[in-house]
């Protein structure tokens, strides 16, 4: 029975490898590139929902438009109606900042099929004679106590910054940037229920206003439980912004 489990689970373990593999193969090849152009309908932002702040724009043509990825520099410097730079790949638009995400993702899905490729030919090579002079090997292998210690310490200090660190690189920003308040819309509210001890529920507001040259800023930002549960949507908040860059948008805890 237990050797009939190891055979089938060897089996789906090359099966999904392949699967990924494949999904990568699908995504990029025959590999064609094209240089293009659309023009830019929407511009919004996310500040707190993930790891770093990011910035699209809802770029098409014909009234067909996508979100798209762009940098600071260009969420700023592109007006709407102006054209954003790209690369056509199998009959869809792709900003750089699109591919190198895309790719970021293809990268994790080739690792884990060959992961799973490899899973599933350990199954028919363990009881190869190399096979088990590399088991006999890893056995040899001794870990003296202060490598065993700092590999704890790297450990636990790498799952501390893990969970820590949206919070470290939202705040951080903030006490170095030089910032302007304005009445805001908000346009929709968010609640998103979590999972997990280390990562309980977030809140965010959709928030929109008007900048001095009349260029509307619309920004996804995160907020606390207490200012979700004071305001609606269609209400107005004061937000706060960095003048540099209009579409960091930063809501303070307790804001007035």
């Amino acid at each position: 029975m237990k050797k009939l489990l190891l055979l089938l689970f060897s089996i789906i373990s090359l099966l999904t490898g392949i699967f990924f593999i494949g999904l990568f193969i699908n995504n990029y090849f025959p590999f064609s590139i094209e240089r293009t152009n659309q023009v830019v309908l929407l511009k919004k932002s996310e500040v707190g929902i993930k790891m770093f702040p990011a910035y699209y724009v809802y770029a098409g043509e014909d009234g067909k438009y996508t979100r798209h990825k762009v940098s600071k520099h260009t969420i700023n410097s592109t007006k709407l109606g102006d054209k954003v730079s790209g690369y056509k790949i199998k009959d869809r638009f792709y900003t750089i900042k699109d591919i190198i995400s895309d790719l970021f993702s293809t990268i994790i899905f080739v690792f884990v099929g060959t992961l799973f490729v490899m899973l599933g030919i350990i199954y028919f090579i363990r009881q190869t004679k190399f096979f088990q002079k590399f088991l006999v090997l890893l056995r040899n292998i001794r870990i003296n106590e202060e490598k065993t210690k700092f590999f704890k310490n790297f450990l636990f200090i790498g799952a501390l910054l893990f969970v820590s660190w949206k919070y470290i690189l939202y705040k951080t920003p903030i006490y170095f940037k030089t910032f302007d308040y304005t009445s805001a819309e908000i346009l929709s509210t968010e609640r998103n229920p979590g999972y997990g001890r280390f990562n309980g529920p977030t809140f965010a507001f959709t928030v929109r206003f008007t900048l001095d040259d009349g260029e509307k800023v619309i920004s996804k930002i995160k907020v606390s439980n207490n200012v979700y549960e004071r305001y609606e949507e269609k209400d107005t908040i004061i937000v706060y912004y960095e003048i540099s860059n209009p579409f960091y948008v930063y809501l303070p805890d307790h804001p007035s």
